[in-house]
């Protein structure tokens, strides 16, 4: 299946589906809109803080590492200036 069929596919599906949506609730076109700005609303707020957490997971874990090889390098060198003395 290639990129444009796909995208026919989900227009159409969409389609179908605003269509659908607006014959079982009753809602006018001008609501279901609204409706639709709404939940897209609160699903992009929701991905948002799903990614800043994955971000922030990454970030300390990167963090971590950081410290952890500062910490070998600082005792290694302790080693080296111990036995130079």
């Amino acid at each position: 299946m290639n990129i444009e069929n796909k995208a026919d596919s989900v227009a159409a599906q969409s389609a179908y589906l605003a269509n659908g949506s607006l014959a079982v609730f009753g809602l006018t076109f001008n609501q279901a809109i609204g409706l639709a700005g709404l939940v897209l609303g609160i699903a992009t707020f929701a991905f948002n803080v799903w990614m800043q957490k994955r971000r922030d997971e990454r970030e300390t874990e990167l963090h971590l590492k950081r410290m952890e090889q500062a910490s070998r390098d600082d005792s290694s060198s302790s080693d080296s200036n111990s036995c130079q003395n």
